[in-house]
């Protein structure tokens, strides 16, 4: 999500997907947006994903951050940037806060932290192939894979355009994510939800 950002600001793409947790607004994606873009670009809303642990056997969500901080479990991790990203690093932050551990001490205490993949079925591969033991992923790929999955937050997944776009392009965009087929396909997935009244909704920033 920061890497699409930056790549807005650059001009090297006219559209990204978003879904990051602002820690001090309680918030997604806005803040984001108005701390690199702030007048240069628009938000378009879109839906939630169910973002939560994933593992191949059942746990509590207390037993796998007290498994990760023993080195019981191995982690496996998303890159720095994206949105599942900073939701983990937020909770193991606030976790480690509760045990009496220095934040900072997350990355050499927790097995498998710098172990990083680019997405979310990779992450449900590594668990399903024993390469990890736990990671966060969205439920749907979860299911995929006939994993376990326990949930963590309903994040907002929205998109960002900059203001220079052609009208007609992003009235397309906007078409097709408000159509039929599309709203059908997300209501046919695990851990999707949207509410009919704001996806497609233009937020200015």
């Amino acid at each position: 999500s920061l890497k699409g950002l930056a790549s807005l600001l650059l001009e090297e793409a006219t559209i990204c997907g978003i879904h990051l947790y602002d820690e001090d607004t309680s918030s997604y994606n806005i803040p984001f947006v108005k701390k690199f873009l702030s007048g240069k670009a628009v938000l378009i809303r879109g839906y939630e994903r169910l973002q939560g642990f994933v593992l191949r056997t059942g746990m509590s969500l207390r037993e796998i951050l007290v498994g990760l901080f023993n080195g019981k479990l191995k982690l496996v991790n998303r890159l720095y940037g994206s949105g599942t990203r900073l939701l983990l690093d937020h909770i193991l932050s606030k976790k480690a806060i509760e045990f009496g551990i220095d934040p900072r001490e997350i990355p050499k205490r927790i097995n498998g932290y710098s172990n990083e993949v680019r997405t979310h079925i990779d992450v449900a591969r590594c668990i399903a192939q024993g390469e990890a033991d736990v990671g966060v992923a969205i439920k749907w790929v979860a299911e995929m894979y006939g994993l376990h999955f326990v949930p963590l937050r309903w994040e907002r997944f929205d998109f960002v355009v900059p203001k220079n776009v052609p009208k007609a392009y992003l009235n397309g965009f906007i078409t097709s994510l408000k159509s039929r087929k599309f709203l059908s396909i997300m209501r046919s997935m695990s851990g999707y939800r949207y509410n009919s009244t704001c996806i497609g909704t233009i937020v200015n920033v």
